[in-house]
Formats: structure tokens, sequence, C-alpha cells
């Protein structure tokens, strides 16, 4: 009988102590030293996300270059080439020696190519927006954003690279 009001006892204060705990604090992607775009980035992530707009879900296919079906590195090219006038080319392989690397890696900017290494072999590309965000042409999701504080993704980050892009004052 004992044992059991000890037990519920311990139970009531466990659960308590977590509620507690719970209540104050913060979630592990918060970060109060993150600095807000500047306004050549708010300009360059708009431009971005309505190009993902039109191009959100389209499955991925590797080879293909349309909205029947798109892999990674054309839709870099179509985004680069429809929104910023500026021509990649066309493979992960050939856009990772474009513009010139990022170091370190927090330096990087909205527009900024974002290079994976997926296996020993294997490349993939997406293009930064913005806080730890990104898109590409997924093989499971087709075109998407993710996080680049996802484990899967922030593990297999191998380079990042600029080119001179520009939204004219006009758009």
């Amino acid at each position: 009988m004992l044992t059991t009001q000890i037990i519920k006892a311990f139970s009531i204060s466990l659960l308590g102590t977590m509620v507690m705990g719970c209540s104050t604090s913060q979630p592990k992607s918060f970060n109060i030293n993150a600095l807000p775009l500047t306004t050549t980035e708010m300009k360059h992530r708009s431009v971005l996300m309505e190009a993902y707009d039109n191009w959100k879900g389209v499955p991925y296919l590797y080879g293909g270059q349309t909205r029947q079906g798109v892999d990674c590195s054309a839709l870099v090219q179509t985004f680069f080439k429809q929104n910023f006038a500026y021509h990649l080319p066309r493979t992960t392989r050939t856009q990772s020696k474009v513009g010139h690397s990022i170091t370190p890696f927090d330096k990087k900017e909205v527009g900024d190519l974002l290079f994976f290494k997926i296996t020993r072999k294997s490349r993939h590309v997406g293009i930064y927006i913005g806080h730890q965000q990104f898109i590409h042409a997924s093989q499971s999701k087709g075109v998407i954003i993710s996080r680049l504080d996802n484990p899967y993704w922030s593990n297999k980050l191998w380079q990042i690279r600029r080119v001179s892009i520009s939204v004219s004052a006009t758009d």
C-alpha cells in the first residue's frame, strides 16, 4: 500500500516537472541571432517563391526539364533563366563550378546554390531562400521546400556557390 502511494506521488511529481519544463523551453530551430533578410534578399526570395508556386509538387524525373517531370539541376537552371536571366549549365556537376564558393557556410544568401553529396557519386542542388530553407526537386516528393537545418541535409551539405543575379527595379 505504501509502495503504491510512493509510486503515485513520484509519478505526479515527474509529470509536474515535465509540464513545467515544456512551458519554458524554446524550439530547437529558434535562433535569437538570426539576421533579417536584406532588401535585395527579400526581392530575390519573393521572385523565387513566386516561381516555386508554379512548380510546387511537380514530380521528380531524372533528366526531366518540364512541369511533367524535372530533376534538381534542371529546376535550378530553369529558375535562374526565367527569373534572373542567368544561364546556368545543365548538370549539377557543371553547376557546382560556376560563380564563387561561399565559406563559411553561415554567410549564405538568398539565391545561393546549395550542393549536397548524397552518396559517394551522387550530387544534389537546390536554391537557398533564407530562413534555413531551400527549394529543390526531391526524388521522393517532387519540387518542395526543405529545411537546411534538418540533419539529413545539414550532414550532406558539400558547398555553397554564389552567382551574380539581380531583380530589376521594375519587377
